[in-house]
This record gives structure tokens, C-alpha cells and sequence, in this order.
């Protein structure tokens, strides 16, 4: 398709192409997948990036934990109360004396050293990490969390956020959810987050960043991971994890928990169909990045994010003080009690601060090669 062609119709259809860059035009009347301004993406890549424009990713949200931490991971807002991110990214909470209410998620954002007007910050309620993840098995797979807020994003309100849709939502036809391989392999995606931008920095982006990827199919050499003994090489598992790559792009550290979108030319939305989950280095060659397979978790999702939440903390007009919620809404490895947190504080604070966003950010680096 040419670009003079192209240009001119603009109006009436959803992708176009031009000085090397996609813009993509959706579809407003939906009510997901489609934030307030069109995405123009160039062909190049969050390591040494392209800066995402203001409002074009209306549902990407950072996670801070507390004032030393302006960023640790992703996530992904899927309705007003709930948000997606990697299980990875609040599971270790607990061994280095945090909460899940250190946490704060900041949606709206693009400079997160000037926050700027269209952010809102929101507080947790609750979070689910995926029972059947297993922290000591990164290559193991179920990577995958629901934040819940302690009160909801009012979409109307601020024109900046809006809410991504889900591959079993808005779909004609309907997403194969039992296909290994939804989306298709060499499928366009795009991979959002402030992560840092070349393997070797420990340094997180201060602009949100955007990267045009494409899928890979399950049985492509650069989903084999290497054996790391005692763990033999093996492959992802492709019902619920994915890779995606191109040359010398990738996501990083600091992108866990943010999404992997795919945009729906024929419903004219975005559709998260990944979470940024782990890789060995960025933009290596022969390796690509491993996201968890959205899809594959249809049911889970919908029976963890109901429309209006319970309250997991009881109100101030009942009981001054927040209690914790129950194993049974907050899973144990995210939260805990009050009675076993340690009262950490000024340089010893900020050596745990440090250590545990090392161990997030270690997830890229988790195999040796």
C-alpha cells in the first residue's frame, strides 16, 4: 500500500503506513481497547527506545511501591477496579517487609518524574496472584496477578484513562481461547512500559516506551530456553505462555507486568493478549521475550474481577483501623500481617527497597547463558 494512497484515506480505514511508522485508528464506540488520541508506532524499540505519546495507551499503569521506589513494574487496567500485572511482581513482597498497601498505582502517567494532571493514584484493596504459580519456577508459567483498587477509575472523569480489551471480549469472530497460538504467529504486537532501555543499565526509563513486536511460533527455537542445571532446556509452555521479538527489540527490566497488545483489524480495538513475564538478557538474538498468555486465563480473570468488590478493608466509619485481608482474597506471598512486618527504616528502608526491585528486574536475567 503506498504512502500517498494511504494518506488520503485515512478516514476510513484502521491502519496506515508511512515514513516507516503504523498509525492505528479505532474504534471509540467499543468501550475498550481505544484510548483518547491514535498510536503512531515507529519501527523501533523500548531498548533505546521510542517514547510513547501522551495518551495514546490510555490503560497502561506503573506500579510504585512507596517513596523510594517510583517504579517497579507494569500492569494493565482491564475495568475500574481491577488491574493486571506478572504474579512475579508482588510475589516477593512479603520477604522484604512490604505490603501489598506500599504499593501504589499510578494510571495516566507518561513522565513518571512529573506526573502531570491526567494521572490518578489509586491504592490496593486486595490482590490474587494465580494459584498455581510458583515463585521458584520462573520458566514454570502461571505469571499472572489481579490488582484490585480500593476505589474505582472514573473513566468519564478523566478522558486520559480508559480500560484495554480482553481477547475474549469484542471479537468477531470470537478469540480461539483452546489455540496455542492466538495470536498468530508473525502477528503484530506491541510491548509498552518504562523499562530500562539496554540490558546492561539498572536504570528504569523516565518515558513510557513502546516496541513493535511479532509473535512466535511455539515451536521456533528462541522459545527453547537453555539448560541452566539443574534445570534441563525446555521449551514454554504454549497454553499459557507466549514469545515475542524482532531484531534488537525487546522489553526489559522494569517492563514486567505491562502489556502485550495486538489491535483487532476488524473490531478496530487493542486487545491485550500478553504480560511481560521474563527473557534471558533483551534483544539477545537467539532468544525472545516470554509473556503469559492472556487468553488462556478467560475464566480465572472473570471469576477474580467482579463488577463492585467486596471490601477487604473494613471503613473508618466502622473501624479505625485497616485490617488485612484474609488468605482468601490476598494471597499469602503478596501480603503480610502487621505482626510480622518488619519496621524497617532510613538506610536499612532503602537497602530492602533496592533489593527486592533487584529481584524483579532479575527475572530477565534468570538463566545463565
Amino acid at each position: 500500500m503506498s504512502t500517498l494512497n494511504t494518506f488520503v484515506i485515512v478516514v476510513v480505514v484502521a491502519t496506515i503506513t508511512y515514513l516507516n511508522a503504523t498509525m492505528y485508528t479505532c474504534e471509540r464506540n467499543l468501550g475498550c481497547g481505544c484510548s483518547k488520541y491514535d498510536t503512531t508506532v515507529v519501527n523501533a524499540r523500548i531498548v533505546n527506545g521510542e517514547t510513547a505519546a501522551v495518551g495514546a495507551w490510555g490503560w497502561v499503569a506503573s506500579l510504585k511501591l512507596g517513596s523510594k521506589n517510583p517504579h517497579i513494574c507494569g500492569g494493565t487496567v482491564i475495568d475500574e477496579y481491577h488491574i493486571l500485572t506478572a504474579a512475579h511482581c508482588i510475589a516477593d513482597l512479603a520477604e522484604y517487609g512490604f505490603t501489598i498497601y506500599d504499593i501504589e498505582v499510578r494510571v495516566g502517567l507518561n513522565v513518571i518524574s512529573n506526573p502531570g494532571p491526567n494521572v490518578e493514584s489509586h491504592s490496593l484493596q486486595g490482590a490474587k496472584i494465580h494459584p498455581a504459580y510458583d515463585k521458584d519456577d520462573i520458566a514454570g508459567g502461571h505469571d499472572i496477578a489481579i490488582l484490585t483498587l480500593s476505589r474505582p477509575i472514573d473513566f468519564n472523569r478523566n478522558s486520559f484513562i480508559s480500560k484495554v480489551c480482553l481477547p475474549f471480549l469484542n471479537s468477531t469472530p470470537p478469540a480461539d481461547l483452546a489455540n496455542p497460538e492466538y495470536p498468530l504467529p508473525n502477528t503484530d504486537l506491541i510491548a509498552i512500559g518504562w523499562g530500562v532501555l539496554w540490558e546492561s543499565s539498572d536504570v528504569i526509563s523516565n518515558t513510557l516506551q513502546q516496541v513493535t513486536l511479532q509473535a512466535i511460533d511455539k515451536d521456533d527455537s528462541k522459545c527453547r530456553f537453555p539448560a541452566n542445571p539443574p534445570i534441563p532446556a525446555q521449551n514454554n509452555d504454549p497454553q499459557t505462555q507466549m514469545c515475542a521479538s524482532a531484531p534488537s527489540k525487546d522489553s526489559c527490566q522494569g517492563d514486567s507486568g505491562g502489556p502485550l497488545l495486538m489491535f483487532r483489524p476488524d473490531t478496530k480495538v487493542w486487545e491485550l493478549v500478553g504480560i511481560t513475564s521474563f527473557g534471558i538478557g533483551c534483544a539477545r538474538p537467539s532468544y525472545s521475550g516470554v509473556y503469559t498468555r492472556v487468553a488462556a486465563y478467560h475464566d480465572w480473570i472473570k471469576q477474580n474481577t467482579p463488577p463492585t468488590p467486596t471490601p477487604a478493608v473494613p471503613t473508618p466509619s466502622t473501624t479505625p483501623t485497616p485490617a488485612v485481608p484474609t488468605p482468601s482474597t490476598t494471597p499469602t506471598p503478596a501480603v503480610s500481617t502487621p505482626s510480622t512486618t518488619p519496621d524497617y527504616n532510613g538506610a536499612q528502608r532503602e537497602g530492602i527497597y533496592g533489593g527486592l526491585l533487584m529481584t524483579i528486574m532479575s527475572i530477565f536475567l534468570c538463566f545463565s547463558v
